[in-house]
């Protein structure tokens, strides 16, 4: 269109070299059709004709001239459908390139004498389309005459955006011909027009609703959470909604040029031949694949497809996807939180079962401790059994505590005692090829914690560090008084200030980047390959930290190692107790009745012994069936000693039972498992029922037993 502009210009004698000046494309581009300019720079061009030709009066006049080179053809299909009288279309006139600048809408109206109107409504793009439609009233001005309507009435309204046209030509005879012909059909011209008017009205009607459904289904498209797309049969795409920019980063265009190419390689193979058998077998499907979005991360995608047949008689896929990435994350920490509480069963399985052995052991062995000397070197040999002992109920408290079975029992302890007990361990999860410093503070580290739960940090943080370094390397583990402050406190962190014990560990590892550091205490976070963590470890060493009112904090750079650093509030009374194995004390005795129910036969027998050398009268059973068929031939029973979890009816359930008959009689629960809560027994008051934990020592067990009678 604009070369035609150009040479009606120069038609008139007018130059043309300067009005293409600045343009994008040379005069020969534009000449040869494979050229375009933006609707603006043609506006603007246009601006430019106006002003060589004289103002607004000039361009409509070169409107007229220009007619015959390019609104001819439009003019000549408008005036075609005078034949149905009041029809209503709609004409979009494209610009070169793939968007419309303006929108045209013709109606026609003719009467009994074969009076015709014609209005012409045009809608531009911009402000700026006045010359564009000053240039359109000359081409409407001169067109009916070269069409064979004669000349013609033409009323004009122009506004920056829009213009109205009436061009009212005079009768043409061959259309009264034709109306005439109208009459015979339907009797009367009146009725023919009516007739017509009829069906223009329902046509109308129709139109509208295509042009709502299609609005209707374009907002739906586009403002779906899914990414909707339809498909050839040879594997192009022909369509895709917008939101494909919001599900992949990639424009529409972009993605319809090769979507193939975004589908991950191992996923390609299949979902060809998933989208060939829709083609070849028809009906809905459903298919999952990973696409790769723009920022290089592969994403998640659920894909439903169904075939349908084109007006035209093609078949096409439609295909409804879904970003499914966060779903199948989610799904992903469920099998391993399920894989996390089975392994956690078995691990209290399993160290109930440890807890009865060790029973064994530590009772014998303090059995046979009793019959030495104090310096005896036999003496001492058993004083290793019983010290080793004591490190495997260590470890049976670690199961329990990642089995979730382990209740949390703060007490007093001593940070650096603590980690002195555990050093030897350290080590062996260390290796060989790490080297270990410990550094402790030269006072007493004091804090108030759960013993297990803070060895449970310490070896979670060792394991870390090990993880962190495949080929050997160094870590340090250091205590220290720390101060706590308002100006030293961590931003957004509720810690009360005040003297906090440090525990710090450094290794020498690959360390890590500021983004993984954001993420590094999040539940199931891992940086470690599949199969190579779970990603709870160091999130439960945030939440015990946080549980024990302290904080936790990380500094790492990539290749520079990682610093963990613990502040835990600091205590001013003394541990309560030393972790080391304490001096043998005169065992409590009595001479009471004890019913004792345990289903482990060297259990049972241990414990019997413990009892019976301090004065004792136990009456022993293996299982509560038996226990209650012993009581009821013994009156005089004075504390029930019981194992919590046994075949067939437990020990609560058999000291609720007893309890109705000897409202008086004492109870000891022993239990492998978690410290029991006190709570109601059968349909007895609530009362405490109290708990010995397995594994014990002879001392222990008959220490407990006096003070539960006593109590």
């Amino acid at each position: 269109m604009v070369a035609l502009v150009l040479r009606a210009v120069e038609a008139q004698g007018l130059p043309t070299a300067d009005l293409v000046a600045g343009l994008p494309e040379d005069r020969e581009m534009l000449e040869s059709g494979r050229g375009s300019i933006s609707w603006e720079e043609n506006c603007e061009l246009l601006e430019r004709i106006e002003q060589r030709c004289g103002g607004p009066e000039g361009l409509i006049d070169l409107g007229r001239s220009f007619n015959r080179l390019q609104v001819l053809g439009p003019l000549q299909r408008i005036m075609s459908f005078a034949l149905s009288p009041l029809q209503v279309y709609k004409l979009v006139v494209r610009w070169q390139g793939p968007r419309s600048f303006a929108d045209v809408s013709t109606s026609m109206s003719v009467d009994e004498r074969g009076r015709i109107e014609i209005e012409i409504e045009i809608h531009a793009q911009s402000r700026a389309s006045l010359p564009f439609l000053r240039l359109t009233q000359g081409s409407f001005e001169s067109a009916p005459r070269i069409i064979g309507l004669g000349p013609s009435i033409l009323e004009a309204e122009l506004e920056p955006r829009r213009a109205r046209f009436l061009v009212t030509p005079p009768p043409s005879p061959s259309f009264v011909a034709r109306l005439a012909r109208v009459r015979e059909l339907f009797g009367s011209s009146r009725s023919a027009i009516d007739h017509l008017a009829d069906q223009h009205e329902g046509l109308r009607r129709t139109l509208a609703a295509l042009r709502s459904s299609e609005e209707r289904y374009r907002r739906l498209a586009e403002n779906a959470g899914d990414m909707i797309a339809e498909w050839h049969g040879d594997g192009r795409c022909v369509y895709v909604s917008p939101n494909v920019e919001r599900l992949l980063g990639c424009l529409p265009h972009r993605f319809l040029e090769d979507p193939a190419s975004l589908l991950h390689p191992d996923d390609r193979d299949r979902v060809r031949e998933e989208m060939a058998q829709r083609f070849e077998t028809g009906g809905q499907g459903r298919t999952t694949f990973r696409l790769q979005h723009r920022d290089g991360e592969w994403r998640w995608f659920d894909s439903t497809s169904r075939v349908f047949t084109t007006a035209q008689g093609e078949q096409r896929v439609v295909t409804v996807t879904r970003d499914v990435t966060h779903q199948r994350e989610l799904e992903q920490q469920l099998r391993s939180a399920m894989k996390m509480e089975a392994i956690g069963q078995l691990a209290g399985g399993i160290a109930h079962d440890f807890n009865n052995l060790l029973t064994v052991i530590a009772g014998y062995g303090s059995q046979l401790r009793e019959s030495m000397g104090e310096a005896s070197s036999e003496g001492q040999a058993v004083d290793q059994i019983l010290d080793a002992a004591q490190r495997a109920a260590k470890l049976t408290r670690q199961l329990l505590a990642f089995g979730s079975r382990q209740e949390s029992e703060p007490q007093t302890l001593d940070l650096n005692e603590v980690l002195g007990s555990l050093e030897m361990m350290i080590r062996r999860v260390l290796g060989e090829d790490v080297e270990l410093v410990v550094e402790l503070a030269a006072d007493p580290a004091v804090v108030r914690a759960d013993l297990g739960l803070l060895e449970q940090v310490v070896l979670n943080l060792v394991v870390n560090a090990r993880d962190a370094m495949p080929a050997g390397g160094r870590v340090v583990i250091a205590t220290a008084d720390f101060e706590l402050t308002e100006q030293n406190r961590p931003a957004g962190l509720e810690v009360a200030p005040g003297r906090h014990v440090l525990l710090r560990l450094c290794d020498s590892g690959h360390g890590m980047t500021r983004e993984t550091q954001a993420r590094i205490f999040e539940p199931f976070f891992t940086t470690k390959e599949t199969g190579g963590g779970t990603g709870l470890g160091l999130a439960m060493v945030y939440g015990i930290v946080r549980q024990h009112g302290g904080y936790i904090t990380v500094d790492s750079k990539p290749g520079q190692g990682a610093t963990f650093c613990i502040y835990l509030p600091a205590q001013e009374a003394e541990a309560e107790r030393s972790l080391s194995r304490p001096r043998r004390a005169e065992p409590a005795s009595g001479d009471e009745t004890i019913l004792l129910v345990e289903d482990e036969d060297q259990v049972r027998a241990v414990t019997l012994l413990a009892l019976e050398q301090r004065g004792y009268r136990v009456l022993a059973t293996e299982n509560s069936d038996e226990a209650l068929r012993v009581a009821a031939a013994h009156e005089e029973i004075d504390l029930l000693l019981t194992d919590v979890v046994m075949p067939g009816m437990g020990g609560r359930e058999l000291a609720a039972r007893l309890l109705r008959r000897h409202p008086g009689l004492r109870v000891l629960l022993m239990s492998g498992y978690a410290k029991e809560h006190p709570g109601e027994v059968g349909s007895i008051q609530p009362m405490p029922l109290d708990v010995l934990q397995k594994p014990f020592t002879p001392e222990q067990i008959a220490n407990e037993v006096r003070r539960v009678l006593d109590a």
